[in-house]
């Protein structure tokens, strides 16, 4: 039986959005939202789950067009801290493993003829855990 700890994996499909890339000495970063959809009570709601993936995956995200359809797995962290206030502050985020492009958005990749082009992409897995310098 395998450990539940080792077991934390998320796959989420839905929209990247914003996705910034920053370079440090040891390692590339690249972190954004994923916006996606819920029911509640019988309604459609905006959700958005905030990012990081590092290293050639990093690159790779930042390179894909902003609002495109990605599907990304990966491990969810929470992090807590004390605010300037004093106050508690949570948020859950993603460290992306595995990233792949499902769609372009509609407006981009349009030919004269108004036809869409298909996003061509295969899943990207990440490189095995590396030091990371934060």
């Amino acid at each position: 039986m395998s450990d539940i700890k080792s077991e934390n994996r998320l796959v989420l499909t839905g929209k990247l959005i914003n996705p910034k890339f920053k370079q440090y000495p040891t390692v590339d970063v690249c972190s954004g939202s994923i916006l996606f959809y819920r029911k509640k009570q019988g309604e459609f709601v905006s959700n958005f789950l905030t990012f990081s993936a590092f290293r050639n995956l990093a690159t790779i995200i930042s390179k894909v067009e902003n609002k495109t359809k990605v599907r990304v797995v990966g491990k969810l962290n929470h992090n807590s801290w004390i605010d300037k206030d004093g106050k508690k502050q949570n948020k859950i985020t993603l460290d992306v493993d595995e990233f792949e492009v499902l769609e372009a958005p509609k407006d981009a990749n349009t030919n004269p003829n108004n036809e869409s082009k298909p996003a061509q992409s295969a899943p990207v897995e990440n490189e095995p855990d590396e030091d990371v310098p934060f």
